[in-house]
């Protein structure tokens, strides 16, 4: 198990390397955002195809391109929000198992100044 994770019942969690995932999602997405600056750029420039190839390319060609720029942007919207999801899972899961730490040492040292019975 990683330094920092936390392991319960068959579940193993780990907060940094949740918000380490969280950056690298940040870099794929800047990656993505420049992918989809560049398709929609290209998705109509025909200006390669010549005089007689570009009503034939533009017909064919138009529809995919706009597909595939309408899926970046589908994808980017979508993919966007992640790496702060990813952040508010760690700091949400960490926010509890410290809270429970802290009542189970409470229950622990209750436990303890009643000389180890429990009512």
């Amino acid at each position: 198990m990683r330094e920092g994770a936390v392991a319960m019942a068959g579940i193993e969690f780990d907060p940094e390397g949740t918000r380490a995932h969280a950056k690298k999602v940040e870099a794929v997405l800047a990656g993505l955002g420049m992918a989809l600056e560049a398709a929609s750029y290209l998705a109509h420039a025909d200006d390669g195809y010549g005089l007689l190839v570009r009503p034939y390319a533009v017909s064919a060609l138009d529809p995919i391109h706009d597909r595939i720029v309408d899926s970046l942007g589908k994808l980017s919207d979508e993919a966007g929000t992640m790496p702060q999801k990813l952040r508010y899972v760690a700091d949400t899961f960490e926010g509890q198992d410290r809270d429970r730490k802290h009542a189970t040492d409470q229950q622990t040292a209750q436990i303890a100044s009643e000389g180890g019975v429990m009512r």
